[in-house]
C-alpha cells in the first residue's frame, strides 16, 4: 500500500474514540499518528495479512468486505484495523477507500501507547469491538 504521508503533528480529530478523553488525554494524544491522504481504490487492510496500523477516517467513505461480502461502510469518525493489532492476528477484513480518503494513520508502538495514555479511548474501542460482534453475531 502506498500512502501519501502529510504532517505528524496533528489535532485530535472529532472522532467517537475520543469522546470520553480529558482534556489532559486529548493533549497527551497530539503527538500520536500521521495524517496520510489515500485516492479512492486504496486498499488499505488486505484480508489475511499481517495488521500494522490503525486508522481513523477524518474524510470520505471505505467499504469494509469479508471473503468478498461487504459488510461495513467506513465515515469520518469511524475507526478500524485494531483487531490484528489487540491479538497479533492477520486482518480479518479488506478496507477499500470508495473516495478520496484523509486519515489518521497509528503505527503499532502509536497505537499501544494511545491505549496506555487514554483510558477514555480503551473504553470506547471495547465498547465499539462488543458492538461489532454482535452484529457479526446477528448476521450469522
Amino acid at each position: 500500500m502506498t500512502l501519501l504521508r502529510r504532517s505528524h503533528d496533528i489535532e485530535v480529530p472529532q472522532a467517537a474514540i475520543f469522546a470520553r478523553c480529558s482534556a489532559r488525554e486529548r493533549r497527551g494524544l497530539t503527538q500520536l499518528g500521521t495524517r496520510v491522504s489515500v485516492p479512492a481504490g486504496t486498499t488499505l487492510t488486505p484480508e489475511g495479512f499481517p495488521g500494522k496500523e490503525f486508522f481513523i477516517v477524518k474524510e470520505g467513505e471505505a467499504t469494509c468486505a469479508v471473503h468478498g461480502a461487504t459488510r461495513a461502510r467506513f465515515r469520518p469518525g469511524d475507526f478500524f484495523g485494531e483487531m490484528a493489532l489487540l491479538d497479533g492476528g492477520p486482518r480479518t477484513a479488506t478496507v477499500t477507500s470508495d473516495t478520496p480518503m484523509e486519515l489518521l494513520v497509528y503505527s503499532f508502538a502509536e497505537f499501544r501507547t494511545m491505549l496506555h495514555k487514554s483510558p477514555g479511548v480503551s473504553r470506547h474501542l471495547l465498547t465499539e469491538l462488543a458492538r461489532r460482534l454482535r452484529v457479526a453475531d446477528a448476521t450469522v
